[in-house]
């Protein structure tokens, strides 16, 4: 998949879990909150992605 972006001009970098971590943290508290509040099924549904992820 990134050899696919990487081909189409889309900058691809590459992440060690204390980096993922990093972002997720980021991500909770900006994106992903604005998604949560969005409507219930929403946050469902990220409620679903964090449990996997």
């Amino acid at each position: 998949m990134a050899e696919i972006y990487a081909k189409a001009g889309v900058k691809v970098v590459d992440m060690d879990e204390k980096v993922m971590d990093e972002w997720r943290a980021i991500a909770r508290d900006t994106a992903w909150k604005d998604f949560a509040e969005r409507s219930a099924e929403a946050a469902a549904l990220l409620k679903l992605a964090e449990d996997v992820a």
